[in-house]
């Protein structure tokens, strides 16, 4: 979930930055070559000076914003990254990693390109469980364990009739 600050930074929901390519620019050689994704809230145009009046991120990754009624600005394209071992990320809290000597350096791209994912703006990533199904699981197996128990206490029973 992105939104912008008071400076017009793109942020996630709990306020980190989103880094991506500025301008025009696709190179991603390096993540020097990222910068703060920031979206001026007046631009001057043809027009006339023109105040944000829309911002759309496509599947992409592309960030362009709208000025007046016409005016699109491309401001950026949103990086995303990859490891070449991501089971060696250290996990940090609140569904964030940090990069560790076993995960290897970050291997950058954009959206929909190959081994990247895709941006869906306008949407919310909820949990893939569903609590129902798990909740049917998690009952069956505890009692099976039940059952597996009572199997074993009953043959140690025996055993122990059989011995005395």
């Amino acid at each position: 979930e992105f939104g912008m600050d008071a400076s017009g930074n793109i942020r996630s929901a709990d306020g980190a930055f989103i880094l991506g390519t500025v301008g025009d620019s696709t190179d991603l050689t390096s993540t020097s070559a990222l910068g703060v994704l920031t979206i001026p809230f007046t631009a001057t145009t043809a027009d006339g000076d023109e105040n944000l009046s829309g911002v759309e991120i496509s599947a992409d990754g592309t960030v362009t914003a709208t000025y007046g009624t016409t005016t699109l600005r491309t401001i950026g394209r949103i990086a995303l990254a990859t490891f070449s071992n991501p089971m060696g990320l250290r996990a940090t809290g609140l569904s964030r990693f940090e990069q560790t000597a076993a995960s290897g350096g970050p291997i950058l791209g954009v959206p929909t390109t190959q081994g990247f994912g895709t941006v869906y703006s306008g949407k919310l990533e909820t949990s893939n469980v569903d609590m129902t199904t798990e909740l049917t699981v998690m009952i069956r197996a505890q009692q099976q364990f039940s059952g597996s128990a009572k199997l074993l206490q009953a043959n140690s029973d025996m055993i122990e009739k059989l011995t005395r």
